[in-house]
């Protein structure tokens, strides 16, 4: 087992370590049945929250700040700022997260209580056998959550970062059939595309879907 699985072993049993380093960045989301709380004051300035894992366990449900259900989740800090930034500029708020590569606890704990609440969750990752693993992750754990920008005709890279054989074997692991299509696409032109390159892209999905 890794670390990260033992602690997740532990947390099932109520027993926290690491509960203030081990965190999850959001914006827009609140502790259901709440009112006035700094969550709220955040979403109201557009500031992003470092959750650690000791605040998150503090509440039974996560919700939207704003009206509606979607929440939108990201793997790149490069990226979730950029969005930010677009949704500051619009003065829209929608529920943002950013995981900061592989899930950690507190992101399980928090994506756990958001889809408890009835939240859609839509996940975006790069197009490499990594982010397609942690993508893989997030469906397998919530059959309802959805590939956000993870269309094979969305998938254009350029030649610059080329995948090897080793890490392309990691894509038989990836068996979620909204995967496949992105999948087989990697497969083919054997390079990596990373969520920088499509991060306009994103935005718009953001500001639209508001």
């Amino acid at each position: 087992s890794t670390a990260e699985e033992k602690m997740e072993l532990l947390y099932r049993y109520h027993l926290l370590r690491d509960d203030v380093q081990n965190f999850v960045t959001a914006y827009g989301i609140v502790p259901r049945g709440t009112h006035d709380t700094y969550f709220h004051r955040a979403a109201a300035d557009f500031a992003a929250l470092n959750l650690p894992l000791r605040e998150i366990v503090r509440a039974a449900a996560f919700v939207p700040a704003a009206e509606g259900c979607d929440v939108y989740i990201v793997e790149n800090s490069g990226v979730f700022s950029s969005l930010l930034d677009a949704l500051m500029t619009a003065r829209c708020c929608v529920p943002l997260l950013c995981l900061h590569g592989q899930p950690k606890l507190a992101s399980w704990a928090l994506l756990d209580r958001l889809a408890a609440s009835g939240a859609r969750l839509h996940y975006s990752g790069d197009y490499d056998p990594e982010g397609l693993a942690i993508a893989e992750k997030i469906l397998r754990r919530y059959p309802d959550a959805h590939p956000w920008h993870y269309e094979a005709a969305a998938y254009a890279p350029r030649p610059s970062v080329r995948l090897t054989d080793t890490r392309l074997k990691q894509l038989a692991d990836v068996t979620s059939p909204a995967l496949q299509p992105a999948a087989a696409a990697i497969r083919q032109q054997k390079y990596a595309y990373y969520q920088e390159s499509f991060a306009d892209q994103l935005a718009k999905d953001l500001l639209v879907r508001r």
